[in-house]
C-alpha cells in the first residue's frame, strides 16, 4: 500500500539549480504583471524590488536544498508585503509536501 502523498512508480527527488531560478524567473514574471503594487512597496521601503531580480535567482540557485530554498523565497515575499501560507510553515511543510 502506498503511503499518502506518493505516487506509485514516480520517485520524489529535489529541484535542480535550474528549476529554483526557473521558479524566481516565473515568479518575477508573475509579480510583474500581475501585482499592482509593485511601485508602492518600493515607494514605501525604497528598495527597487525589480533589480533584485538576479541576487535572488542567485540566492536560488545556491541554495542547499528544497526547504533552504522555500525559506528564500518565503523572505523574497516578505520584503514585497506577502507571506507564504502558514500551511506552508517550515513546521507544516513535511505534511503539506507529502500530499504532492
Amino acid at each position: 500500500m502506498e503511503e499518502h502523498g506518493e505516487v506509485a512508480g514516480v520517485e520524489r527527488s529535489s529541484l535542480t539549480a535550474e528549476q529554483k531560478v526557473a521558479d524566481v524567473e516565473y515568479l518575477y514574471h508573475l509579480m510583474k504583471e500581475n501585482y499592482p503594487y509593485i511601485k508602492v512597496s518600493e515607494r514605501m521601503t525604497g528598495l527597487d524590488w525589480l533589480s533584485m531580480q538576479d541576487y535572488y535567482e542567485q540566492r536560488a540557485a545556491t541554495s542547499e536544498d528544497d526547504q533552504a530554498f522555500l525559506e528564500m523565497l518565503q523572505k523574497l515575499l516578505g520584503t514585497w508585503g506577502m507571506d507564504i501560507p502558514r500551511w506552508y510553515k517550515k513546521k507544516n511543510m513535511r505534511r503539506c509536501w507529502d500530499c504532492f
